[in-house]
């Protein structure tokens, strides 16, 4: 999601910015190719069938308590990656409670209110930190738009179904390993360099976070149901409208439109064009998703990270109760998860390879790695499964019977 001040992945290297207005050369029309996604697999073409039940949003519930309580035990420690997960899930569960609260017994809805405080409680700290370092600083403009949550409620995309199919069969040329991603061939090795080389991929970490921070500019919506016309902006346009895109490379560039969108209620180009937009990024993002899975989630974070935003705009097809419970299962006893080892020992393998073997970075990258491996919490993945965790709870609930259909049981 963000990077910290200073980095966003522990170990993809440096990435330098030389000035924030420089614009980006070339068309930002589609490329495409001669694949239209044949070999895209069919069962996952649509929703999966069989939907969460009131037993697995009672387990949903309990794992993000556990989650949340592990982020509260630090709350001066927050960064805004936390921020941002704690943010998004406050404003998941308060939409849950809005649409299918009636659908809850009172004990659930009251612990879902206790995880709506805790992120609260987070969020405050985070906010009241980042205060003395004023505008220039990036990181306290992010925090001045989690003060409050009121449009983002609002904005939280109603399901659907089928909206992502236009552009999994289409011949855009998001990447050039979008087939072998439909037919597994793309090896596990490939696709962390690729996830390494986002750099290359127009929209850098530092890109991405001067755009969000940027949002703070904009003019706090008055009526939540009209869009405005966002602040002109040829640096962010261009990187959030650029090819080609894989990995985090299209999961930040959605970010950014989306977080537009939903905190300030504005679009970049105008309306339609923004829906259109984000539905392509999503379909991509949900070809990485299928891919992470079918080849046995080897990366966490990024699988987390494609559910996480645009589960946000109700596709269906991301709300798996298999990915869902698969989440659920990385959970430790202390309340977190972490990337996988082989994920984080592979990236280091391949930017030591960049760097060559007996460079400064590369001993620091070796040093980090030992430590990395050791810790039993991994912040960034932890705070994208508050999320996934919120949008399991949302679904569960959306499928829940009515009361008169339902006897209450604790």
């Amino acid at each position: 999601m963000f990077i910290v001040r200073l980095f966003l992945f522990t170990f993809l290297g440096n990435v330098t910015c030389d000035m924030e207005e420089k614009e980006l050369e070339g068309s930002i029309s589609h490329p495409i190719n001669q694949y239209y996604g044949d070999q895209f697999p069919i069962q996952y073409l649509g929703p999966e069938e069989t939907v969460p039940d009131i037993a697995d949003l009672k387990q949903y519930v309990k794992g993000l308590r556990r989650v949340v309580y592990y982020f509260n035990k630090t709350p001066n420690k927050t960064d805004c990656n936390i921020a941002l997960g704690s943010f998004y899930t406050k404003a998941l569960l308060k939409r849950t409670l809005q649409d299918y609260g009636i659908k809850l017994i009172q004990q659930e809805r009251e612990r879902i209110v206790d995880i709506i405080n805790k992120c609260e409680n987070i969020l405050s700290h985070f906010v009241y930190k980042n205060y003395p370092y004023g505008w220039e600083d990036m990181e306290f403009r992010v925090s001045r738009t989690f003060k409050d949550d009121s449009a983002q409620v609002f904005s939280i995309g109603a399901f659907n179904k089928g909206r992502l199919k236009r552009w999994l069969f289409s011949n855009i040329a998001m990447n050039d390993y979008v087939e072998e991603m439909d037919n597994v061939s793309l090896t596990k090795m490939k696709y962390i360099e690729l996830t390494v080389e986002m750099d290359n991929y127009y929209i850098s970490s530092l890109d991405s976070d001067i755009c969000a921070s940027r949002i703070a500019y904009e003019s706090e919506p008055i009526d939540l149901s009209k869009l405005q016309l966002c602040r002109p902006d040829k640096f962010c346009y261009s990187r959030l409208h650029s090819y080609p895109s894989v990995s985090y490379a299209l999961s930040h560039r959605l970010l950014n439109i989306m977080m537009r969108r939903h905190l300030r209620r504005c679009f970049l180009k105008n309306e339609e064009h923004d829906v259109s937009h984000m539905d392509l990024l999503c379909a991509f993002m949900y070809r990485e998703a299928v891919y992470l899975a079918r080849r046995g989630f080897f990366a966490r974070d990024l699988f987390l990270e494609h559910i996480a935003l645009c589960g946000m705009l109700g596709y269906e097809e991301f709300q798996r109760r298999r990915w869902f419970n698969k989440a659920l299962s990385w959970i430790n006893e202390e309340g977190c998860i972490k990337e996988t080892r082989n994920f984080d020992f592979n990236t280091t393998r391949v930017l030591i390879k960049r760097f060559g073997e007996n460079d400064a970075f590369s001993k620091k990258l070796r040093k980090q790695l030992r430590e990395y491996l050791y810790e039993e919490c991994h912040t960034h993945p932890t705070a994208l499964l508050l999320v996934v965790l919120s949008h399991g709870i949302r679904y569960a609930a959306h499928y829940l019977p009515l009361p008169s259909d339902n006897v209450e049981s604790s």
